[in-house]
């Protein structure tokens, strides 16, 4: 096919750009700044914006599919107009640019947490079931994926209603094959705040980097508490698995596919792999909310993420 690509240069479009030109794709990527994209056989460059009308196209190439991948992944307040322009105005372009361009199929890369706070088993066929949104990126990917879905409706002038897909992945996190990662958003936050109250307990202990590498002291004792639940569920997905399952699916019949694990991770599980990678022991989740100085600190620099260390949906796989 010849798909024209948006957000190939992010975290999961990176990933699944070499897949698409291994599969034989002819593969045209837009991007704002062509000259900081490498163009390897089978892949064309070109200048353009999902925020902008058209995508900025003055003239668009003989499409068969667009995959629509650009999105702004935060959860911080103060970024909730960027998400939407992002978001919603930008997949409303794309899906303008394929009504005039008569691209007959387009391929949105949404997320499975559209489901905000729904309570029970998240369907793929599920869209507005009443949940509330625990922050901007969630409803903004909802309102993407509500417009993508009246395309297949048709839309009066309409020669014939566009072909949708929508791929609903989990948290992406880096590579299985070896963990790399190109972004640190989602997931990475909490991570992060752990190791920013790791070097705040190094600090008050002079050289102890220095002394520990010369000795192999044991573990640095780091209790804090984390608000959440322990039982709760991450439904974390590598981002190759996630790219190679979007690239097979790319025949598949129209509809709504939820990329996520089967057998998500508990929040414990997770919290203890990464102190273990850390070199850390002491922290630990609880409902309960703890007033110490680092349990404080570390609530404070994820409070972003809280509500998804809360509990967790589940998702039909």
């Amino acid at each position: 096919m010849r798909i024209l690509v948006t957000g190939a240069t992010g975290f999961l479009g990176s990933e699944v750009v070499p897949r698409l030109l291994e599969a034989g794709h002819r593969v045209f990527l837009l991007a704002r700044d062509p000259s900081k994209v490498s163009s390897p056989r089978g892949l064309t460059v070109i200048q353009g914006d999902i925020t902008k009308f058209n995508l900025g196209l003055k003239l668009s190439p003989r499409l068969d599919a667009v995959l629509h991948m650009a999105a702004l992944v935060s959860f911080e307040q103060r970024k909730s107009a960027e998400s939407l322009r992002v978001n919603c105005d930008g997949t409303l372009n794309v899906g303008n640019f394929c009504i005039d361009s008569h691209v007959p199929r387009l391929y949105h890369v949404s997320t499975a947490y559209i489901c905000g706070d729904f309570k029970g088993v998240w369907q793929e066929g599920f869209l507005d079931m009443g949940q509330h949104f625990r922050n901007t990126y969630e409803q903004s990917k909802f309102l993407a994926e509500g417009y993508v879905r009246s395309l297949c409706a048709g839309i009066p002038g309409l020669r014939q209603p566009i072909q949708v897909t929508v791929f609903r992945p989990g948290i992406i996190v880096g590579r299985a094959s070896d963990g790399r990662a190109t972004t640190f958003e989602g997931f990475y936050k909490p991570v992060w705040a752990m190791a920013r109250v790791m070097h705040r307990v190094e600090s008050l202990l002079p050289r102890r980097e220095e002394v520990e590498q010369a000795l192999h002291l044991p573990k640095l004792k780091v209790p804090f508490t984390m608000q959440g639940d322990p039982r709760g569920t991450l439904n974390l997905v590598p981002v190759d698995w996630v790219a190679g399952k979007i690239v097979s699916l790319l025949p598949a019949s129209p509809g709504t596919y939820h990329l996520t694990s089967p057998h998500p991770l508990l929040n414990e599980e997770v919290c203890l792999a990464v102190a273990e990678s850390l070199g850390i022991e002491g922290p630990h989740f609880s409902l309960t909310p703890s007033w110490d100085p680092l349990s404080k600190l570390y609530n404070r620099l994820v409070r972003p993420f809280h509500p998804y260390l809360q509990g967790e949906p589940v998702f039909q796989s």
